[in-house]
C-alpha cells in the first residue's frame, strides 16, 4: 500500500511544485470573478442600450406621426393660400370688370384747345360739352348731332399740356362711330380719341402693344378686347391676366400666351 501511494505521488509531481500551482487558484478564481463582473457590466450596458433603443425608436415613431402632420398641415395651408390667392384674383378682376363697365360709353379727346369760357374758375360743364361738339363736326367732319350724359375736363397737368375731355355718350353707336373715324380723321394731327380704361387694362394693352404691331406688319387683323388682343380671332394673354383655375396659380407663364379660342372680336382704338 506504501508503494502505492509512492507511486501516486510521484505521478503529482514534486510536492512544492504542486503547492505552488495550489497557490495560484485565489489569483485564477479572481481573475473569473473579474471576468464575470465585465460580463455582466456589458450585459447591463447592451440592455440599456436596448432600452435607450427602444425609446429612440418610439420617439422617432413620434417624430414621424409629427413630421407627417406637419406635412399634412403644410399642404392644407398651401391650399389655403392657393384658395385666397384665387379669390382675391377673381374680386380683383370683378373690380376691373365693373370700372371697364363703368367707363364702356366713355372716350377721351386729348388736344382740344380750351374756350375763354371754359378757364373761367367755376365754369360750366356745357361749355366745355359746346367745345367738343364743335370739335366732334369740325374737325372729325361727323354730321350728327351727339348727346351726352355728361362732358368735363380733367384736372390742370403738371406738364402744362392742354387739359383732355372726358365724355360719357347717351347712345352707344355714336361713341362707337366716333371712335372708328378717329384714326382717319385725326391721323397726322396732334389729336387723340382713345377709351377710357382702367389702369390695369391699360398696363395690360401696354405690354402687348408690341405684339400688335408685330402681327400688324405682318398683315394680321388685329383687335383689342379688354385686356386680351385678338390676332385673326386668337386670343394672346398679356401675363398677368388672371389664371382660367386655381391650379394654374403656381404654373402661370410670366410671358403673354395664346390660346386658341375664336371670338368676335370688336372696333377699338389704343
Amino acid at each position: 500500500m506504501i508503494n502505492d501511494l509512492n507511486s501516486r505521488l510521484d505521478k503529482l509531481g514534486p510536492l512544492p511544485e504542486i503547492l505552488e500551482k495550489l497557490n495560484l487558484l485565489p489569483n485564477i478564481n479572481e481573475k473569473v470573478n473579474n471576468l464575470e463582473r465585465r460580463f455582466s457590466n456589458v450585459e447591463n450596458e447592451i440592455f440599456a442600450l436596448k432600452n435607450d433603443m427602444r425609446i429612440f425608436n418610439a420617439k422617432l415613431n413620434s417624430n414621424e406621426a409629427n413630421i407627417n402632420d406637419l406635412s399634412s398641415r403644410v399642404v392644407d395651408l398651401e391650399d389655403e393660400k392657393n384658395k385666397l390667392l384665387y379669390e382675391n384674383s377673381e374680386l380683383k378682376e370683378r373690380v376691373i370688370d365693373v370700372q371697364a363697365r363703368s367707363m364702356r360709353e366713355n372716350l377721351i379727346f386729348s388736344g382740344i384747345d380750351e374756350a375763354p369760357d371754359e378757364q373761367v374758375k367755376g365754369a360750366k360743364n356745357s361749355h366745355t360739352e359746346n367745345q367738343l361738339k364743335l370739335f366732334i363736326k369740325e374737325v372729325m367732319k361727323i354730321e350728327d348731332e351727339m348727346q351726352f350724359h355728361v362732358v368735363h375736363r380733367l384736372r390742370p397737368r403738371d406738364d402744362g399740356k392742354l387739359r383732355s375731355i372726358i365724355a360719357r355718350f347717351e347712345r352707344r353707336k355714336d361713341r362707337d362711330l366716333v371712335l372708328q373715324r378717329a384714326p382717319a380723321t385725326l391721323k397726322d394731327t396732334s389729336y387723340r380719341v382713345n377709351e377710357q380704361l382702367p389702369m390695369e387694362i391699360i398696363e395690360r394693352r401696354n405690354e402687348l402693344w408690341p405684339i400688335y404691331k408685330r402681327e400688324k406688319r405682318l398683315g394680321n387683323e388685329c383687335k383689342f378686347k379688354g385686356d386680351v388682343l385678338y390676332v385673326n380671332n386668337v386670343a394672346v394673354y398679356p401675363s398677368s391676366k388672371r389664371p382660367v383655375n386655381r391650379r394654374q396659380i403656381r404654373t402661370q407663364n410670366s410671358a403673354p400666351h395664346i390660346v386658341n379660342q375664336p371670338m368676335i372680336p370688336i372696333p377699338t382704338n389704343t
